[in-house]
């Protein structure tokens, strides 16, 4: 067992979120066994959704989506403050 400390913020894509609900209390145990603290975000969907986001058809749709949730949150950081995602 480590102890690297520090913190860290999730932000769970929505799948995730909704259909694996567990695996935000797996993510808490995994970061707790490296001695970092893990914080989860409330966000939504980042719009990428599978492949949805990957698709040119939707890539309009796909950002506004990203704007509304994630944009709001990764731009309101603190400085230094580290997040990462999952998928």
């Amino acid at each position: 067992t480590g102890g690297a400390g520090g913190e860290v913020t999730l932000l769970p894509h929505c799948t995730e979120r909704t259909n694996a609900t567990a695996s935000l209390a797996d993510w808490s145990r995994v970061f707790a066994h490296f001695g970092v603290t893990l914080r989860i975000a409330q966000t939504g969907c980042c719009g990428m959704a599978g492949t949805y986001g990957h698709e040119v058809e939707h890539l309009d749709t796909s950002r506004r989506i990203y704007d509304s949730s994630w944009r709001l949150r990764l731009d309101s950081a603190m400085p230094g403050e580290v997040m990462m995602a999952t998928g």
